[in-house]
C-alpha cells in the first residue's frame, strides 16, 4: 500500500510540473528535441547493456560512444526537418511523449516496488490518458496547430499510431499477467549504480532482466492494440479535418474583414487627400491673389489657422482614425470654400464666414433670375469683364481643376448665361433706339 502511494504521489508531481510546462511556456517548441535524446538514451542504455534482450542499436563505428553520438545528431536533425510540418511536429510529439512516459511510468513502479497487475494497469493507463490530454491542450488550445494538405494530415496520423498502440499494449500487458506482483523490486541508488558501472566499463553486462518481469505479449493483445490504433488514425483525420475546416473558415473570415477593412481605409484616406488637395489648391489661389481679390486681414488670418491645421492633418496622417479625420478634413474644406465664396461676392471682412456664406446663398438664390450680375460677377459692366471673371472662375471651379466644385462651376455657368443673354438684349434695344434718333 505504501508502494502505491509513493508512486501515485510521484506520478502526480511530475504530471503537474510536466502541464505546466507544456501548457503555459514555450516548451513544446523543443520538447520533441529532449524527448528524442531521452528515448535515444534509453534505447542505447538497454541495447548495450543488456544484450540478452538481443535489442539492435545501429553501429557505425567500432567505438559504442560515436554510434550513440551520431544517432542523437540524427535524430536531432530529423525532428528538425519534421517541425518544419506543424501537424507531423505534433504527431512526433505524442508518439515520444507517450514512449517517454511508459519507461517513466514503469521505472517508477519498479523503484517503489511491486505491483499487482490491476492496480499497475490502471497506475499507467490513467497517467498515460493524461500525458495524451496535456499534450491535445497544448496543441490545439494555443497556436500550436495550422490547416495543412491532407497527406501531412495522412503521415502525422501515421506517426501517431504509436501512442494509442502503446498505451493499449501497456494495458494489455499489465492486466493480463497472471502473478500478484509483475515488478521485480529494484531501489533506485542500485539502479544509478548501474549506470554509473555502464558509463566506467561500456563492456559491462548487466544480468537479469531489465526492472519488469512476469509480463507477456500475445497474438490477441497486438492484434488488439493494432486495432485501436487505427480506430484512432481514421478518428484523428475526421477530427483534424474538421478543426483544419473551421480554421479554414475562420481565417477566410478574417482575411474578409481585414480586406473590407483596408478597402475602406484606403476609400477615405484617398477622399482626405483628395480634400486636402483642394484646400492646398484653393489656399494658393487666394494667396497668390490676395491684393487683387481684397481679402481682408480678418479673414485671411482665419483663413491661414484653418490652412495650418489641414497641413499638420496632411503630414501627421498614418491611416488610423480615418472616419474622424475625414470629417475634420471635410470640416475645413467647407469653412475655407465659404470665406472664399465671400471674398469672390466682394464682402470680405463684413461678416463671418458662415453668415456670409448663408446670405450669398440666399441672395443668389432670390436675385440670379432678376440679376446675374449679383453674385459671381458682381461689379462687371462690361461683356470684356464678364468673360474675363468667367475665365478666371472656370479655372478655380472647374470641375477638372485640383480644388474643382460641380456644384458651384453649374451656379457660375449659369450666371454667365444669364447675365451675357441679358446683356445681348439690352445691346440689341439700344441699336434700334440710336438708329431711329439719327433718322
Amino acid at each position: 500500500m505504501i508502494h502505491a502511494v509513493t508512486a501515485v504521489i510521484i506520478m502526480i508531481v511530475l504530471l503537474l510540473l510536466y502541464g505546466t510546462m507544456m501548457l503555459f511556456t514555450d516548451y513544446i517548441k523543443i520538447s520533441s528535441y529532449l524527448k528524442g535524446v531521452f528515448l535515444n538514451c534509453i534505447w542505447f542504455l538497454v541495447a548495450e547493456g543488456y544484450s540478452e534482450y538481443e535489442i539492435y542499436y545501429p553501429e557505425i563505428f567500432e567505438n559504442r560512444w560515436l554510434n550513440f553520438f551520431i544517432m542523437n545528431v540524427a535524430i536531432l536533425l530529423l525532428v528538425f526537418e519534421v517541425s518544419k510540418y506543424i501537424k507531423l511536429r505534433n504527431a512526433f510529439l505524442v508518439s515520444f511523449g507517450t514512449a517517454e512516459h511508459m519507461i517513466i511510468a514503469f521505472m517508477i513502479m519498479n523503484f517503489c516496488g511491486g505491483f499487482p497487475g490491476w492496480a499497475a494497469s490502471i497506475f499507467y493507463t490513467v497517467s498515460a490518458l493524461i500525458v495524451l490530454g496535456i499534450h491535445l491542450a497544448a496543441i490545439y488550445g494555443g497556436k500550436n496547430t495550422s490547416t495543412e494538405s491532407f497527406m501531412s494530415r495522412f503521415l502525422a496520423g501515421l506517426l501517431l499510431m504509436p501512442s494509442p498502440f502503446m498505451i493499449t499494449a501497456g494495458c494489455l500487458m499489465l492486466i493480463g499477467t497472471n502473478k500478484g506482483k509483475i515488478l521485480e523490486a529494484e531501489p533506485l541508488m542500485d539502479f544509478i549504480y548501474r549506470v554509473f558501472d555502464f558509463i566506467k566499463d561500456p563492456e559491462y553486462n548487466y544480468s537479469g532482466e531489465l526492472m519488469i518481469s512476469g509480463l507477456e505479449f500475445t497474438r490477441e493483445m497486438f492484434l488488439t492494440s493494432l486495432i485501436v490504433a487505427i480506430v484512432v488514425f481514421v478518428v484523428y483525420l475526421i477530427a483534424d479535418s474538421t478543426v483544419d475546416y473551421r480554421m479554414g473558415l475562420k481565417e477566410r473570415h478574417r482575411s474578409k474583414t481585414e480586406a473590407e477593412k483596408e478597402r475602406v481605409r484606403a476609400e477615405i484616406s484617398s477622399r482626405i487627400h483628395a480634400q486636402l488637395e483642394k484646400i492646398d489648391s484653393c489656399m494658393a489661389y487666394i494667396s497668390t491673389n490676395y491684393k487683387v481679390l481684397k481679402v481682408a486681414d480678418e479673414d485671411m488670418k482665419t483663413l491661414r489657422g484653418l490652412y495650418d491645421e489641414a497641413t499638420r492633418i496632411k503630414y501627421s496622417y498614418n491611416g488610423a482614425a480615418s472616419g474622424p479625420i475625414l470629417k475634420r478634413v471635410t470640416d475645413i474644406k467647407t469653412e475655407i470654400y465659404m470665406i472664399r465664396d465671400k471674398i469672390l461676392a466682394g464682402e470680405s471682412g463684413s461678416k463671418t464666414a458662415e453668415e456670409a456664406a448663408k446670405e450669398t446663398n440666399t441672395a443668389q438664390k432670390e436675385t440670379r433670375e432678376r440679376d446675374p450680375k449679383v453674385g459671381y460677377f458682381n461689379g462687371c459692366t462690361t461683356e470684356d469683364e464678364i468673360k474675363k471673371r468667367y475665365r478666371d472662375l472656370c479655372k478655380v471651379f472647374h470641375p477638372d481643376s485640383d480644388n474643382g466644385d460641380q456644384e458651384t462651376f453649374l451656379k457660375i455657368k449659369e450666371d454667365y448665361e444669364a447675365l451675357l443673354g441679358t446683356m445681348t438684349a439690352d445691346t440689341a434695344e439700344k441699336e434700334p433706339a440710336a438708329g431711329e434718333a439719327a433718322t
